[in-house]
């Protein structure tokens, strides 16, 4: 008996909710052209305000865009703050307590940091010196990293001349540091007083082979590294 048309009708819904899993014919892959797809769609063009007009001269374009951050109840302006506010209270006496410190305040040490509790930025603060956080004058200081060594004077000119002779004959052998922990004295001791430019230069060249041999990646990590470590001395 064939099928009536109500039962194609009735059937023809669970055909098109199933579920797509079931079907083995359909295999889903990522191409090439997908990804690239969703590359360029989340490669987001910069801010308008960021990027100056053709028609400004060159460096008369200021951008101010601050880091997102939390609000801070400690940086809430004072026309921002409810009449019955406590804090409008606070600032006022903060501007008196800064009024009188600044008017009996005498002149700093070129020194400051080497009181113990003295705050590092007391001389150049603009803050009252009654506010900011102080260490009890009691407190002991932080243990020492190391323990304090002072400075040997008791190489003589023999014993220089022996450590030139022996950097001279075997500078291979005789290194900065052993001759430093034979005579009792530092590496820069010995590299001042011996200076061995042969050694230096065949150094140097070990090292450039040594380069010659890296791949790009590590000549760029390397690369990298010195100019971490310059930044690292501009900051200091």
């Amino acid at each position: 008996m064939p099928p009536s048309p109500i039962t194609n009708v009735v059937q023809r819904p669970q055909c098109l909710f199933q579920s797509p899993k079931s079907s083995p014919s359909i295999e889903y892959r990522r191409y090439e052209s997908s990804y690239r797809r969703h590359v360029k769609r989340a490669n987001l063009p910069p801010a308008p305000f960021t990027v100056p007009k053709p028609s400004q001269p060159k460096g008369s374009h200021i951008t101010f865009n601050p880091p997102p951050s939390s609000p801070n109840v400690y940086h809430t302006p004072l026309k921002f703050l409810p009449t019955g506010d406590r804090r409008r209270q606070l600032y006022a006496q903060a501007q008196s307590l800064y009024t009188v410190a600044s008017s009996t305040r005498k002149t700093p040490s070129p020194w400051p940091v080497t009181k113990p509790g003295t705050a590092l930025h007391e001389a150049t603060s603009t803050v009252p010196a009654s506010l900011l956080p102080r260490i009890p004058e009691g407190a002991p200081l932080p243990p020492a990293l190391k323990p304090p060594t002072g400075k040997k004077y008791h190489l003589g000119q023999e014993e220089i001349e022996e450590i030139r002779r022996l950097r001279m004959e075997d500078p291979y052998t005789w290194t900065r540091d052993k001759l430093a922990e034979k005579f009792g004295c530092s590496s820069f001791f010995i590299s001042v007083i011996s200076t061995n430019h042969e050694a230096g230069k065949a150094h140097e060249k070990r090292l450039e082979e040594v380069k010659d041999r890296w791949g790009p990646r590590k000549t760029d990590a390397r690369k990298q590294r010195v100019r971490r470590k310059a930044l690292w001395g501009r900051d200091a």
